[in-house]
C-alpha cells in the first residue's frame, strides 16, 4: 500500500480531530483605579508603591515608597497666545511674504541661467527642443500660481487644465512645460566642497525661514519635534520611517506653535543635522542650584540630537518667557538644565534610563511595582528639576521645570476629544487658498468658473474611462 506523500494534505475525514483551542487569558489582576470623589489621589495612606524584594534578600520585607509629592518652586509661564505680525494683509499679500520679490528674482535669474547652460551643452533630449525665451518675474509668479491651482483642483490628465479650465489665457501649456523643464533654484553646475547637502535650495530656504520667523510671534508654549517632507525620488539624504503618515522623505527638526512651523533645521541620513558634525558632541552651558539657592553654571557635552533643541530654542525672543514641550527622544536632566541656562523652561516625557533620572524612580520602574492608577511619585533633582512618575496603564516618566505637583490646581482633568480634521495645517491653509483671489495672484481664475466647468470635467472623465475599457476589451479579443 502506497503511503501518501507528506506534501499532500489528507482529506478532512481522514484527519484526527484537533484538540480544542485554549484561550490564553491574562491572570494578572487589573490595576485598581481611584475614584476622585471618594479618595484623594495624593493621600499617602491610599497611594503606596510596593517594591518586591530582590531574590538575594527574599526574607526581607517589601519596601514602601511614599507618594507624598515634594514642594517644587516651579517657574510658571503665563499663557500668552501667538499672533501674526501682519494683520491687514490679503491672501496674496500673505503669500508674497514668503515668495517676495527677492525670492522671485532669484528663481527667474537661476532658471534663465540653467536654461542657457543647457542650450550651450545640450543633451540628446534637447537637440530638437524649442528655442528658449528668457523668463521674467511676472511669468514666474504665474507659473507658481498654476502649480497652486493644480494642488487645489487635482485632475487625472494635465491637459484638461488647458482644455477645460482654460488656463491658457494666462500661460500656454508648452511654455509651462518649458519653464518646468528648466526651473532651478541654483544653476551652479559645480557644488563647492564645503557646501551643505541642501546647497541647491539654501539661498531660497534662508529667505523663507527668515520670513517664517518675522511673520509670526509664537505663544508662550511651543513644541520642538521632527517633521517629514514627502519625497520619493532618488536621493541618499531621504529617510524612511515606518508607521508614519509620511514614511519617506526629507526630515526636518521644527519648532512649532499650533500648526505653524516657526523655524527648522535640515536633517540628512548621511550628514546628520544642519550646522552640526555628525556624531560629534558639542559643549553647552548647564545650570543647577545648590542647597542655598544659588545658581551654579557648569558645562555639558551634548550629542547633535540634543544640541539641536538648544539651537532652535535659542532663536526665540530673549525678552519673553517660553515653555518648550519635548518628547522622550530629546529630554533628560542635563537637557533641562541646559535649557534653563538660556532662560527656557521645558516639559515632556523621558525614558526610565535617561541621564539624571533619580535612582529611586528607576528602581520603582525596574521592579515593576504596582501603584494605584492616576497616582504620582516625584523627586526634585538639583533643586531645579521636577522629575516624576505618573501611573497610567503603564508608568510614565516625565521632567518639568515649569510645573509643580503638590498643589491641587496643578492637576487638571480634561476629556480628550477626537479632532474633526486630520491636520492642523489643513485647517489653517484651506480657508486661505480656497478663498484665494487668483486675480491677485496673477491668475484670474475664479472658483465660479471651476464650478461652471465641473459637468464638462465629469463628462470628460467618463468618456476617457469608457474609451479605456473599450481599448482593453479590444486588446483581449
Amino acid at each position: 500500500m502506497l503511503r501518501p506523500r507528506r506534501d499532500i494534505q489528507l482529506p478532512s475525514r481522514f484527519r484526527e480531530p484537533s484538540p480544542p483551542r485554549l484561550f490564553q487569558t491574562n491572570n494578572q489582576p487589573k490595576r485598581r483605579r481611584i475614584d476622585p470623589e471618594k479618595v484623594d489621589r495624593n493621600d499617602v495612606d491610599q497611594a503606596l508603591a510596593v517594591i518586591a524584594a530582590a531574590p538575594e534578600c527574599s526574607d526581607e520585607l517589601p519596601t514602601l515608597i511614599s507618594t507624598e509629592l515634594p514642594q517644587f518652586a516651579a517657574n510658571y509661564v503665563e499663557n500668552r497666545p501667538g499672533y501674526s505680525q501682519y494683520t491687514n494683509l490679503s491672501e496674496a499679500g500673505f503669500f508674497k511674504l514668503f515668495f517676495s520679490d527677492v525670492v522671485v528674482e532669484i528663481l527667474s535669474k537661476e532658471t534663465n541661467a540653467y536654461a542657457e547652460f543647457h542650450r550651450q551643452n545640450p543633451p540628446l533630449s534637447l537637440h530638437t527642443s524649442r528655442s528658449w525665451v528668457p523668463t521674467t518675474q511676472k511669468e514666474i509668479r504665474v507659473w507658481l500660481g498654476i502649480n497652486i491651482y493644480f494642488g487645489l483642483y487635482p485632475l487625472t490628465v494635465r491637459d484638461d487644465y488647458w482644455r477645460i479650465h482654460k488656463i491658457g489665457e494666462f500661460m500656454g501649456q508648452k511654455r509651462f512645460e518649458q519653464i518646468h523643464r528648466f526651473f532651478s533654484l541654483n544653476s551652479n553646475p559645480i557644488t563647492p566642497s564645503d557646501a551643505p547637502w541642501f546647497y541647491r535650495i539654501q539661498a531660497v530656504a534662508e529667505f523663507i525661514r527668515t520670513a517664517c520667523r518675522n511673520a509670526y510671534k509664537p505663544s508662550s508654549h511651543v513644541a520642538i519635534d521632527e517633521a517629514m517632507v514627502a519625497f520619493k525620488g532618488r536621493s541618499r539624504h531621504i529617510i524612511k520611517i515606518k508607521n508614519k503618515p509620511i514614511d519617506t522623505g526629507y526630515k526636518l527638526w521644527c519648532i512649532g506653535d499650533h500648526g505653524y512651523i516657526w523655524s527648522w533645521l535640515f536633517h540628512s541620513r548621511v550628514d546628520g543635522v544642519e550646522t552640526f558634525i555628525k556624531s560629534q558632541q558639542t559643549r553647552w552651558p548647564q545650570m543647577s542650584v545648590d542647597s542655598a539657592g544659588k545658581p551654579i553654571i557648569k558645562s555639558a557635552l551634548l550629542a547633535p540630537t540634543f544640541a539641536l533643541v538648544l539651537r532652535l530654542a535659542s532663536q526665540l525672543l530673549k525678552s519673553l518667557r517660553f515653555c518648550v514641550y519635548l518628547d522622550n527622544l530629546f529630554l533628560n536632566i542635563p537637557m533641562a538644565q541646559c535649557l534653563l541656562a538660556i532662560g527656557i523652561y521645558c516639559m515632556g516625557t523621558t525614558r526610565k534610563k535617561a541621564a539624571g533620572v533619580p535612582i529611586r524612580l528607576q528602581r520603582y520602574l525596574d521592579n515593576n511595582s504596582e501603584l494605584l492608577w492616576d497616582s504620582t511619585i516625584a523627586e526634585i533633582v538639583d533643586n531645579n528639576i521636577n522629575c516624576f512618575v505618573w501611573q497610567d496603564n503603564k508608568p510614565v516618566v516625565a521632567i518639568s521645570t515649569a510645573h509643580s505637583l503638590h498643589r491641587v490646581e496643578d492637576r487638571i482633568q480634561r476629556t480628550r476629544r477626537c479632532p474633526r480634521i486630520t491636520s492642523e495645517n489643513q485647517r489653517i491653509l484651506n480657508p486661505v487658498f480656497k478663498g484665494l483671489p487668483f486675480k491677485d495672484l496673477f491668475i484670474p481664475r475664479a472658483i465660479d468658473d471651476y464650478n461652471h466647468h465641473m459637468k464638462s470635467v465629469d463628462q470628460a472623465d467618463a468618456l476617457r474611462a469608457n474609451f479605456t475599457c473599450h481599448r482593453a476589451h479590444n486588446y483581449r479579443t
